[in-house]
């Protein structure tokens, strides 16, 4: 069914690789389907965003991208399944015309964690991404913070830091 997504839905997944998460949603469509995996090395699109998916839960699956964070288990590739989490959230926030807005502490906006699905929307209890990005001591907020800032470097808005030049006294 299509609908037009009117939110991004942080998620993790620590069952298998990026490859073994898309067997399981393979074999479980009917109970376990997102858009997207990302991982330190790849963003694998699964689905068309503009679909239906069911990985938020029944109060939240028409409104949101489901996009799961495939665990890593060292430092440099979580660094990167975060920038690849960070842009892949940003283009999918400009090609809707979103801009970003957390909803982690009001339960308002177009950036959700499956934490503050639970809370805000209910039907579902599950609290990621918090634990997952706690055990590399990383934040929502400095997830939130990176999303931000890409969309803000593809908006136009701001400048890349590699683009920025610094002349010396």
């Amino acid at each position: 069914r299509s609908r037009r997504q009117r939110q991004m839905c942080i998620r993790d997944s620590d069952n298998s690789t990026i490859d073994g998460e898309i067997n399981y949603m393979k074999n479980n469509y009917n109970s376990a389907f997102v858009h997207a995996f990302v991982d330190g090395n790849r963003i694998i699109e699964t689905a068309p965003t503009d679909y239906l998916s069911w990985g938020a839960g029944p109060n939240a699956n028409g409104r949101f991208i489901n996009v799961e964070i495939v665990h890593t288990h060292d430092y440099a590739s979580f660094a990167k399944s975060m920038n690849n989490y960070a842009d892949y959230a940003a283009t999918q926030l400009q090609y809707y015309g979103l801009t970003p807005n957390s909803a982690e502490n009001d339960g308002q906006g177009t950036v959700w964690t499956h934490y503050a699905i639970s809370r805000f929307l209910g039907g579902t209890d599950h609290s990621d991404p918090h634990a997952y990005l706690q055990s590399h001591n990383y934040t929502y907020n400095e997830l939130y913070d990176l999303i931000n800032e890409k969309y803000l470097i593809k908006t136009g808005q701001v400048a890349p830091l590699s683009l920025i030049h610094i002349s010396e006294p």
